[in-house]
């Protein structure tokens, strides 16, 4: 395996080799989905025990097994020769009389849920119908947005009012269109100029420290250094960022399915390192909301026909390769009013996003966006731009599950 500094020099030289071989070497059979289902699924294999009949490694039979859209079995899960038969019997027993899933039923016999279903069919077993949907949502919009804006409830509350999900509460506020402002907080009073100079001059306080001890937002720490006439320091410089590694970062949270969270606490560093890590180095991540998809996000803005028109507009050249911002974009390119108005508040980008096709870091185009008075949208889970790519997937029911 290529160490980091040398994988990173040989991107900045733009020095690739295909990452599909012309030929299999002698010994490796073709990994297609049929021989895959063949020998993981129905014969229960483990992914060692594939590579081995096969040729290559247990990553490569890994790799096989996310491309072609199967499962992985649960750590522990016991190999073939150890599975319990399944036979009319104790699926009648345990689907029917016992009421277990199928799912359930795989864990008690051993194996994963694939392994069973086929199983129903060959012993002539009728499948249960699905759960019962909860019924509509009837609330009009004028008593929705009474209830959710005007009486401020909660959409837990709404849902069990109108005997409905949550889920479907929050589809139709978001169809209507409906939006409440956050509650009006008091801003905290600034602490005494002489008092800010000695903690961010003397002491070498950092912004987000102060933030956290005034319990108030960087902006408004950012506004009292400024009337106190202390000069802020220049954010962290592209070049001295902060870089992970990339293969030990894709390994957890693919191999090991460990999440952003986990990896981040490993590391000792924050969440959002490790995602900029798989974002800058095109690692897939897994699309959230119950959803078995993994998206890769550039792939993704480039693919985005609106993002594509701007970039044409503004003459910025698509940079697909994967690597930091300073290999893909040595000079970054200079961040305009019309170009960050078109990206952040018509298309909805998030200020990452803007980085990924700009080069410029997300804390510059927070501050390019301050200065051309666009109104910063507060942090929250999604950017309105992946919010409508999450919500044009198809449902969970009918996403293919990848395995983590």
């Amino acid at each position: 395996m290529l160490a980091p500094h040398v994988r990173n020099e040989l991107r900045r030289h733009d020095v690739h080799r295909s990452r599909v071989p012309s030929a299999l070497p002698d010994g490796w059979a073709p990994l297609t989905p049929a021989l895959l289902r063949r020998l993981y699924v129905r014969d229960c294999l483990t992914a060692g025990e594939v590579a081995a009949r096969v040729g290559g490694s247990q990553a490569r039979v890994l790799s096989a097994l996310r491309r072609a859209g199967i499962s992985r079995r649960p750590p522990g899960t016991p190999s073939g020769h150890r599975l319990q038969p399944l036979t009319a019997e104790l699926l009648h027993q345990l689907y029917v009389v016992e009421g277990l899933s199928a799912i359930a039923i795989a864990a008690r016999v051993g194996g994963v849920p694939d392994r069973v279903y086929p199983a129903f069919a060959k012993f002539g077993i009728p499948r249960r119908s699905p759960r019962r949907q909860p019924r509509p949502l009837t609330i009009t919009k004028e008593e929705l947005e009474e209830a959710y804006v005007a009486q401020r409830q909660s959409k837990e509350e709404i849902a069990a009012a109108h005997g409905a999900s949550v889920w479907q509460v929050t589809q139709r506020i978001r169809a209507d269109g409906i939006r409440r402002a956050p509650r009006a907080r008091a801003k905290p009073a600034p602490p005494p100029a002489a008092e800010l100079a000695r903690l961010y001059l003397d002491e070498g306080v950092t912004l987000a420290d102060l933030t956290h001890r005034y319990r108030t937002s960087r902006p408004v720490v950012r506004a009292w250094l400024d009337d106190a006439g202390v000069a802020v320091r220049e954010r962290t410089m592209r070049e001295r960022r902060q870089r992970l590694p990339e293969s030990e970062v894709a390994e957890a949270y693919w191999e090991q399915g460990c999440s952003a969270a986990e990896i981040a606490a490993h590391m000792g560093t924050a969440m959002h390192q490790v995602l900029r890590c798989m974002h800058d180095n095109g690692v897939a991540v897994r699309a959230g909301l119950g959803r078995g998809l993994a998206l890769t996000v550039l792939d993704q803005l480039y693919a985005d026909p609106d993002v594509a028109r701007v970039l044409r507009r503004e003459s910025i050249p698509e940079r697909r390769q994967t690597g930091a911002i300073t290999d893909r974009f040595p000079q970054p390119f200079p961040l305009s009013a019309p170009l960050l108005r078109s990206l952040y508040e018509e298309i909805g980008l998030s200020a990452r996003h803007i980085e990924l096709l700009t080069g410029e870091p997300h804390e510059q185009v927070l501050d390019a966006l301050r200065r051309v008075d666009v109104e910063v949208r507060p942090p929250s889970s999604y950017s309105p731009w992946r919010q409508r790519q999450l919500d044009s997937l198809a449902s969970p029911a009918d996403c293919p599950r990848r395995g983590e």
